[in-house]
């Protein structure tokens, strides 16, 4: 494998704790046959410790299988090896569930949409958004400013400011 050193020097410091994760696309794998291909990635120049509990970087081999899920190949058709750079919070879906909330009136969101519409926006810690469609802001300052508080952001109605 031709990996260049520099890819994989910043990870193979001493006091770093890694690990390595075997995914495979449209075949079920053993765990025997994992192991097989963790080892086989010994080559890697990893100084740390294995933590798989929670490790500072976590590496996964994701093998391809094809698109036929009714007899995949023998072997893959394409290997990935990749850093995992983050995780997706899926969980803010059932959090922020219609059938949970105490008040729903006729123009509450979909939470699967609003999240989108805040990754869209970019909305991140210490920023202000505005929200033309929130009327005049009091049921969205209190059911929104919650799931923004995530991020630490604010939702102004742009009907505070006479924006119609």
């Amino acid at each position: 494998m031709g990996l260049p050193t520099h890819v994989m020097e910043p990870y193979s410091k001493p006091g770093y704790t890694f690990c390595v994760r075997v995914k495979s696309f449209n075949k079920k794998l053993n765990t025997s046959y994992m192991m097989n291909a963790i080892e086989w990635l010994s080559f890697l120049p990893f100084a740390g410790k294995v933590n798989l509990s929670e490790p500072m970087h976590e590496f996964h081999l994701l093998e391809d299988y094809g698109e036929r899920q009714d007899k995949p190949p023998d072997h893959p058709k394409q290997i990935f090896f990749c850093k995992l750079l983050s995780i997706g919070q899926r969980h803010l879906i059932s959090t922020y569930s219609l059938r949970t909330r105490q008040f729903i009136g006729n123009t509450s969101m979909d939470p699967l949409l609003s999240l989108v519409m805040a990754n869209m926006a970019q909305v991140s810690p210490g920023k202000l958004v505005y929200d033309p469609f929130a009327g005049s802001g009091i049921q969205a300052l209190f059911k929104l400013t919650v799931s923004l508080s995530h991020v630490g952001s604010i939702l102004i109605a742009c009907a505070h400011y006479g924006g119609y």
